[in-house]
């Protein structure tokens, strides 16, 4: 089983995130999507898993943020970045307590 701690940077509204119901982060920056955080991933039964960094000691100094959804197309963007980064096609995205994020499976792997 691959052990490999994959890191993708997201960004967010803080706005949103403090005051609004959750922590929906993009794929790319935006206007109102402007904070960036760095966010961990492993693999496992062909699914990917956000992990808590602060549970892994050489990451205990990063900030952990459970993804609560994905809005748009954020979701498969994101599949297909871990995906095209561990040259592997899984197609389920968890998060850190084992939601799924997908609302369907979708088949994420750039050719």
């Amino acid at each position: 089983m691959d052990t490999t701690i994959y890191k993708v940077t997201m960004y967010y509204d803080t706005y949103e995130y403090h005051y609004g119901d959750g922590f929906y982060p993009c794929t790319l920056p935006s206007e109102v999507c402007n904070t960036a955080i760095d966010l961990f991933f492993i693999q496992k039964l062909k699914s990917w898993y956000q992990i808590d960094p602060t549970q892994i000691a050489q990451l205990e100094d990063k900030k952990c943020i459970n993804i609560t959804g994905l809005d748009g197309n954020n979701g498969h963007l994101l599949l297909c970045i871990l995906n095209q980064n561990a040259d592997t096609n899984h197609d389920c995205l968890y998060n850190i307590f084992g939601l799924n994020l997908l609302r369907s499976k979708t088949s994420a792997k750039i050719i």
